[in-house]
């Protein structure tokens, strides 16, 4: 199960509901316990919409501003990345290019294969007057962890709408 921290240094709890604003496109996160894991005043965080890529349906979808893979943080990538939270999902499905480019770094990649991956972390932004929110899984926490690739042309189409590509 998805843990959550929230904030640096702080106790990861698990995912417990998720709400999402769809006129505001925000996305808030809960986890059990007597504190709303948001309190008032801070920030939600926004959603992202990914149609200008190809998708052709409205994901909800929440830019990462860094990634954590097997407790190592990867660092800056060649291009956004973006999570897509799916309440049907029990994985971690990560774009094929960016395992390979992953794999592919200098002084040590990660597995090529996410499903070698013990864990995964990512930092979502939650605008400018907020910190990241981190979402963690790991075979640790929850008893089970999977991750694995996908072929992005099977999400975004072979060259995407908007020319771009998100992972």
């Amino acid at each position: 199960q998805p843990r959550l921290r929230a904030g640096p240094g702080g106790p990861a709890r698990p995912v417990r509901a998720f709400q999402v604003d769809g006129p505001g496109r925000a996305l808030l996160l809960s986890a059990a316990g007597p504190a709303p894991l948001v309190p008032g005043g801070l920030a939600p965080i926004p959603l992202v919409d990914l149609r200008p890529y190809g998708t052709v349906v409205r994901h909800y979808a929440a830019r990462c501003v860094a990634l954590r893979v097997d407790g190592r943080p990867v660092g800056k990538l060649s291009r956004p990345v973006v999570a897509l939270l799916d309440t049907g999902l029990t994985c971690a499905v990560v774009s094929g290019s960016l395992a390979a480019e992953l794999a592919g770094r200098r002084g040590g990649g990660f597995p090529r294969d996410p499903e070698a991956w013990t864990s995964l972390a990512v930092d979502l932004d939650r605008g400018p007057r907020a910190a990241p929110q981190r979402l963690c899984a790991s075979a640790e926490s929850a008893g089970i962890f999977f991750a694995t690739a996908v072929d992005e042309r099977s999400l975004y189409g072979a060259e995407g709408a908007g020319g771009g590509e998100a992972s």
